[in-house]
């Protein structure tokens, strides 16, 4: 049971109403995660806003879901790990690279995708040391094609991910069975 109440598109504060239907529309159904959230349409709305500008930066959009999905297994959510596994999927993100980022750390075992390695490093790295990431590691990061307006727009997606990640914590919310990575996945015998 979550500690705080999980709105929907019918009974949440009105300012938030608009944000819920239009994620609705589009997914069939308004996650638990952004029902806690719709409790201050402030939080709901910079929410919202902050995805919005993730998804227009000079990044591909399998790179930010990467992005977020590496910085959601690094602060070891599960509510907000199974999230955004499903939403990579759902922005055509291969089962393996999410698979490899869910269970596994950079350099257990090499994807084949060199930018893919640099990227999921660094996003770790940022976190690890709360940006005070070491020369190496942002010349091994530049050296796959990166460039400082990726460095800098990565950010945004781990603040993303803190700001899921935070809002699961505070309300204790569990894995929403309709967003859950495994429900239409590769390995439907592994349900929860």
């Amino acid at each position: 049971m979550a500690r705080m109440k999980i709105h929907n598109d019918r009974n949440a504060p009105e300012k938030s109403l608009p944000t819920l239907k239009i994620f609705k529309e589009a997914k069939g159904r308004v996650p638990n995660l952004l029902g806690v959230g719709a409790a201050s349409p402030i939080l709901l709305q910079a929410m919202s806003d902050m995805f919005a500008h993730f998804r227009h930066t000079s990044l591909e959009i399998e790179e930010t879901e990467l992005v977020i999905l590496a910085a959601c297994r690094e602060y070891g959510n599960a509510c907000a790990l199974e999230y955004q596994s499903y939403m990579a999927r759902e922005e055509g993100v291969a089962d393996h690279v999410i698979e490899s980022v869910r269970e596994k750390r950079p350099g257990d075992e090499p994807w084949q995708d060199e930018r893919y390695n640099a990227l999921w490093a660094f996003v770790v790295a940022v976190i690890a040391t709360g940006g005070a990431v070491e020369d190496d590691e942002v010349k091994a990061f530049k050296k796959a094609g990166f460039s400082d307006e990726h460095m800098l727009e990565v950010l945004i997606g781990i603040h993303l991910a803190s700001l899921f990640s935070h809002v699961a914590r505070l309300a204790q919310l569990k894995p929403d069975p309709k967003f859950r990575w495994h429900s239409a996945g590769i390995f439907p015998w592994r349900r929860k």
